[in-house]
């Protein structure tokens, strides 16, 4: 038998072990956790989930110029909003993590789905003790964010030597996300 053939065996056997069913209602994350979106529970919210997977999430249903993740626009909108605002706006689309990133005229058509974003979301702010339904500033700085990636991302972009849209790896972006993260609850814990 061929290497490849026992490759191929041994991975078989492997998804037969594996529950891929339709029922399922759970799904396993980046750090093994075994997460159940519908009802999701505190206990079983990880920052590195989080990170991990918006950082692997492209921004505009993935039609840009270059990948530009969900990771790298909750940095960018968390340097934006009013200091104290600032872990809100780097969590604001975390339920995407669990629940995947689906552009805005469809979730609008999808009820459920924004039931059950606004259930995990109460579920994360409550495990770090933010502020539900998030700040209006969060949301009026997401959508100047919004502004600056479509003039960058989807057309010739705006001409200024600040960096607004950096084109980093999905690697680098979760680095940046779990700096910004650790330095805010830094930050929080330190009363600032």
């Amino acid at each position: 038998m061929r290497n490849i053939d026992i490759v191929k065996n041994k991975l078989r056997e492997q998804v037969k072990e594996k529950d891929f069913s339709s029922t399922k209602t759970w799904m396993e994350t980046f750090t093994g956790t075994k997460f159940y979106p519908m009802k999701a529970e505190v206990e079983d919210i990880r920052i590195e989930d989080i990170a991990h997977s918006l950082a692997n999430i492209c921004r505009w249903g993935g039609h840009t110029k270059f990948h530009f993740s969900v990771a790298s626009h909750s940095v960018m909108l968390s340097k934006l909003v009013p200091p104290r605002y600032a872990l809100e706006a780097l969590l604001h689309d975390a339920t995407e993590a669990y629940l995947g990133d689906i552009p805005t005229p469809i979730k609008k058509t999808l009820p459920l789905y924004e039931k059950a974003e606004q259930k995990l979301a109460q579920a994360i702010y409550k495990h770090y003790k933010l502020q539900y339904p998030f700040p209006k500033e969060v949301e009026v700085f997401d959508d100047v964010c919004k502004q600056i990636e479509y003039h960058n991302l989807l057309e010739d972009g705006v001409k200024t030597d600040e960096v607004l849209v950096p084109k980093i790896t999905p690697k680098q972006s979760k680095e940046e996300f779990i700096k910004r993260f650790n330095q805010l609850m830094e930050k929080r814990n330190e009363g600032k």
